[in-house]
């Protein structure tokens, strides 16, 4: 049964809570910004990729940040360009639904995570199921790209003494 969250949007079944995912920030950030890609699309008028961008610099900090919206752009386009269906994503702009992860957005967040962990049979089975059984190499090119983005700027992380 959906849950209605009030601004019209419902939850279904697979949907899980943002927090049980425990997403470290930089991975809840490119949920945030993925999010406001797939709204763009969705309703262009939104003129969701500025919040995508504002997200990323604040989330990745001027030199990084437009490095990552560019690279979660092409997952996107990846993804989208592999699917027949709708990729169902919950709203980034209403309170309630962006602590809501979709089951898509949850196997496209453990596709990033999976890669960044170096592949496998999970992987592959992460990008059939969002491909919708089309050609994943795109997603999967995609995919190692914004990893790869996400280990170099933790490689460059400062530390911290304690």
């Amino acid at each position: 049964m959906s849950e209605d969250h009030g601004c019209g949007a419902t939850s279904e079944p697979g949907d899980v809570a943002l927090a049980s995912l425990a997403l470290d920030p930089a991975m809840d950030s490119a949920l945030d910004i993925m999010r406001c890609f797939f709204t763009a699309f969705a309703s262009p008028a939104s003129q969701g990729w500025i919040g995508a961008q504002e997200g990323s610099v604040a989330a990745y900090g001027l030199r990084d940040g437009p490095r990552m919206a560019l690279a979660l752009l092409r997952l996107v386009q990846a993804l989208r360009g592999a699917r027949r269906s709708p990729f169902r994503f919950s709203n980034p702009g209403c309170a309630h639904c962006r602590q809501v992860v979709t089951d898509t957005e949850a196997r496209l967040i453990a596709l990033i995570q999976e890669m960044r962990r170096g592949g496998g049979s999970a992987l592959h089975v992460h990008a059939m199921m969002l491909c919708e059984g089309g050609d994943a190499a795109p997603l999967l090119i995609q995919a190692r790209i914004a990893a790869e983005l996400f280990d170099m700027m933790e490689a460059h992380k400062p530390t911290t003494a304690h």
